[in-house]
């Protein structure tokens, strides 16, 4: 695969978030694969990881964003998929190398990887098709979204509680509910009396990852997440009711 630097100058590199949940909860690790006593039948993942992990070291902005901005380990996975069996020539990851590594390294590998493995390819599936799919959403309306501007006033005079409903599913405290990469989500913003209050803002690092069109009602905004990872979510104004949508 040849990479050009489209994606480069990204902005400074933080600590990357990781979120084993979205593979089964299993650590992908080179470090930690090559400690498990069937490390010899686990050559071929073992050096896809180890490049790609290489690659990201120094070289981030190599990729698109969808792979950088991706939580660990999928964001190893894409890398690697997309150096070992990738044929584009703008670090993108395509349908076509994922199913090219399905059949040429995932069925190798022994029954807690394939599952692993196979979990983390169908997020990465619906996040590639997500991400291809952009346009459509927009002709439905969504716009990519940016919290207000006022956001951090409301923080700084925020007080009360408020309730978030995903779908109508209460976001509770503590808890990350599982929502797909490329559908949309109605969310729905309350007071501690349940009555209707300002839509949900989302906060999220990760500039593009979040489509978004105002709902019918104020308190209600639809929108599509595109990037694997937690997103939080909460009322503006209101000290207490976030939650946590997980992207996968």
């Amino acid at each position: 695969m040849v990479t050009t630097d489209s994606y480069r100058n990204q902005g400074r590199r933080d600590v990357h978030p990781a979120l084993p949940e979205l593979v089964g909860g299993l650590d992908l690790s080179s470090e930690s694969l090559r400690g498990r006593a069937d490390k010899e039948t686990l050559t071929p993942l073992l050096e896809l990881l180890a490049n790609a992990e290489y690659w990201l070291s120094f070289d981030v902005g190599t990729f698109e964003p969808l792979l950088t901005k991706t939580p660990s380990p999928l964001r190893e996975l894409g890398v690697g998929i997309a150096l070992r069996f990738g044929e584009n020539v703008e670090g993108r990851l395509s349908s076509s190398d994922l199913d090219s590594a399905r059949t040429g390294l995932v069925e190798r590998l022994p029954d807690d990887l394939k599952q692993a493995l196979s979990l983390g390819l169908e997020v990465l599936e619906r996040a590639v098709s997500a991400r291809d799919g952009g346009s459509a959403l927009e002709r439905d309306g969504f716009a990519p979204y940016s919290p207000k501007k006022n956001l951090s006033v409301h923080a700084l005079m925020a007080g009360g509680k408020g309730e978030i409903r995903a779908d109508g599913q209460v976001l509770r405290k503590g808890q990350r509910l599982r929502v797909e990469i490329g559908r949309p989500v109605q969310l729905a913003g309350f007071d501690d009396r349940g009555q209707p209050a300002a839509a949900p803002e989302i906060e999220t690092r990760t500039e593009g990852s979040v489509l978004a069109r105002d709902g019918k009602e104020a308190n209600l905004r639809d929108v599509v997440l595109l990037v694997p990872g937690a997103y939080r979510v909460r009322v503006p104004g209101k000290l207490e009711g976030d939650g946590f949508l997980l992207a996968g």
